[in-house]
């Protein structure tokens, strides 16, 4: 299993649309997990920084294949996808990929 964790900052002002961002996909969380499912990812996770310099989107995802993932995605979106695409396109500065120094998991 391989772990990811992105830092994305968001542009100054996007605060109302990312709230609105997140609150669309917890309600259609049948649809987010659906594509998780089709993707093989196991967790996704993402939260919300409050920076000096302004406001962050940490994720965190665990996959077995994230390149296999992406492709997947990309074939047939769900509607929900869609709009998640949509909305970081509009929101998001720039984003790095953070290196992992310790993931532990306990699987039953």
């Amino acid at each position: 299993m391989k772990v990811q964790c992105h830092r994305v900052k968001i542009k100054e002002g996007s605060l109302p649309k990312i709230e609105e961002w997140s609150t669309k996909l917890n309600q259609e969380i049948d649809q987010v997990k659906e594509t998780l499912t089709r993707e093989n990812v196991q967790v996704e996770s993402v939260f919300l920084e409050e920076a000096s310099d302004g406001y962050y989107l940490i994720y965190y995802m665990r996959a077995n294949d994230f390149e296999k993932a992406r492709r997947i995605a990309q074939q047939e979106p769900l509607p929900i996808d869609e709009y998640h695409e949509v909305v970081m396109k509009e929101v998001v500065i720039e984003g790095k990929n953070l290196r992992c120094l310790l993931d532990v998991s306990i699987e039953p």
